[in-house]
């Protein structure tokens, strides 16, 4: 079979030259392209025309070893992750091999685009760095440089003097911020699907997730105003939390609503614990316990300060038990690893038998809009005189 990238291995520097110069061929505000970069962008315009057949032949030759796909490789590129990304969110249980598959074909697709690169002589080489100057010198469509004067004079409604750029940022992220309070509290109320049970799995990084009954949200997307606000300039404030990242998103587990309420709460209004119909809902951590023959459920509400900490869990049947937090997420077998032995408190023997943190996915690409998914349980209060009891019912 003729070479169907024979043209891409055989251009010329003159041909380079004569490349079409667009915006369109650019998919970021990225405008530091070197001379490789700018190379794939053509590979991947002359890949992309050919057809599903002829771009599994030409990648044979270059797929990796099946058993490398839970191993070294990461979908390290922006647009690979996020279609990765969309093909495991289908919910799909038969869909790991088509991720399988498609991690496999982006390896492949790389190791092809450096094999015609190695072919290029010196002049070429330069002809596409010339090339990636123009691109980087293109105007970037939709970037504000020069911000308008009335942005300087914002004013607050009922006033007259002008109270400047801080306060419209100000006012800005709050208007953010209780649009984004108001989805997860309704999220909460309303559980997944109206809350009817799921039996779907989805792919949060590399951890495979069933989904019952559970709070489920994808896709939330955060202005970099709001983004910085709640989770720092570069994610530092989230660092303690982070189970597996890469270059295009992170994944972080929190073990209790004390944690997730000190990064989800901006002066004093909180996104996942809040007042409805006389109740108290907390998203939260479940974890499973045992005492005796008698198997109990519970969530985790507090994290002691102590050394070791200690989750302190508020159980079904109203009793708050504290106990050591599970071990750390291993990515070896991409599941928590529980302590071995029995645990006492006030006299009573128990053991973790299941173990749910919450889940949080953050997408970090450089030049688009954050945007956060989550996944956790719910658990609902009632008032009982001065106490507070778990409501099964409103609870997940």
């Amino acid at each position: 079979m003729a070479d169907p990238l024979h043209n891409l291995r055989t251009i010329t520097a003159r041909h380079i030259r004569h490349l079409p110069v667009r915006v369109d061929l650019l998919k970021s505000a990225n405008r530091a392209l070197n001379l490789y970069q700018a190379f794939c962008i053509k590979f991947y315009i002359d890949f992309s025309s050919l057809t599903p057949a002829v771009k599994q032949q030409v990648l044979l030759l270059f797929r990796p070893a099946v058993g490398q796909v839970d191993g070294d490789i990461h979908l390290d590129d922006d647009e690979e992750e996020e279609r990765g990304e969309a093909a495991a969110a289908a919910g799909l249980n038969d869909d790991a091999d088509a991720v399988a598959n498609h991690r496999l074909d982006f390896v492949a697709r790389i190791r092809l685009a450096a094999d015609i690169w190695r072919g290029y002589t010196q002049p070429v080489r330069e002809a596409w760095k010339a090339y990636a100057l123009k691109l980087n010198r293109l105007r970037v469509p939709g970037l504000v440089t020069v911000l308008p004067p009335h942005f300087y004079n914002f004013t607050v409604r009922g006033t007259t003097a002008p109270c400047g750029l801080s306060l419209l940022c100000m006012h800005s992220m709050f208007e953010e911020w209780t649009a984004m309070v108001s989805f997860i509290r309704n999220s909460m109320l309303m559980g997944y699907r109206n809350g009817q049970y799921q039996n779907a799995e989805y792919y949060l990084g590399r951890e495979r997730i069933k989904i019952g009954l559970q709070i489920f949200r994808r896709y939330i997307k955060i202005s970099k105003l709001l983004r910085t606000l709640l989770f720092g300039n570069n994610f530092e404030k989230v660092s303690d939390f982070v189970v597996y990242r890469s270059n295009a998103k992170l994944v972080l587990h929190i073990h209790s609503n004390q944690d997730l309420n000190r990064l989800f709460t901006v002066a004093g209004l909180s996104a996942f614990s809040f007042w409805n119909n006389q109740r108290a809902y907390h998203g939260a951590a479940k974890i499973h316990l045992q005492y005796g023959q008698a198997n109990y459920h519970g969530y985790v509400m507090n994290k002691t300060s102590s050394s070791p900490s200690q989750l302190s869990i508020r159980c079904n049947d109203n009793s708050v038990v504290k106990m050591p937090a599970p071990t750390e997420f291993h990515e070896t077998d991409l599941k928590w690893n529980f302590r071995d032995g029995t645990y006492t408190y006030q006299q009573q023997e128990f053991t973790q038998t299941e173990y749910h943190p919450i889940r949080i996915v953050l997408s970090r690409t450089k030049h688009k809009i954050c945007r956060m998914t989550y996944l956790m349980h719910r658990c609902a209060l009632e008032r009982h005189g001065r106490q507070r009891r778990i409501f099964e019912r409103h609870s997940t």
